[in-house]
């Protein structure tokens, strides 16, 4: 089976269909045409200064254009894409799927903070049922 897939892409060497998987140099076109196909249009390319396959490469999210991301066209096909924070919102999702939340309706993560007097009359009321609240201020 290996000779055959060898006779193939000896004979297919005009066209470089088996080169490409076996370690060649991969051109920007090709790497451009497999991110796309892969990423479709979740990053841009348009500041990329392709040199090699190994090279680092600056992409930006379109979801989260917050700075440029360096890495190698390899690692980019490779993994998640490189950005960290779809990395984040990526592994949050699975979390919640395999706890059995939605993650579809989610709660903010930071809350706004209470009125003063609110804050105050929240600390009035006692903690335990049956117990009374100690006014801190009443003490000094």
């Amino acid at each position: 089976m290996v000779r055959e897939q060898e006779k193939l892409c000896n004979n297919q060497l005009n066209s470089n269909p088996c080169a490409e998987g076996m370690g060649s140099p991969i051109s920007k076109e090709t790497f451009l045409r497999r991110a796309r196909a892969r990423f479709a249009d979740h990053y841009d390319y348009g500041q990329m200064l392709y040199k090699s396959y190994k090279t680092p490469i600056q992409i930006r999210c379109t979801i989260h254009p917050v700075k440029l991301i360096s890495i190698t066209p390899e690692k980019h096909l490779q993994t998640s894409g490189g950005c960290k924070y779809c990395l984040r919102e990526s592994r949050i999702r699975m979390l919640e799927r395999e706890l059995g939340r939605e993650a579809a309706v989610r709660e903010p993560m930071v809350t706004a903070p209470k009125p003063l007097e609110t804050a105050m009359a929240d600390a009035a009321q006692p903690q335990i049922p049956g117990e009374l609240a100690i006014d801190t201020f009443s003490l000094r």
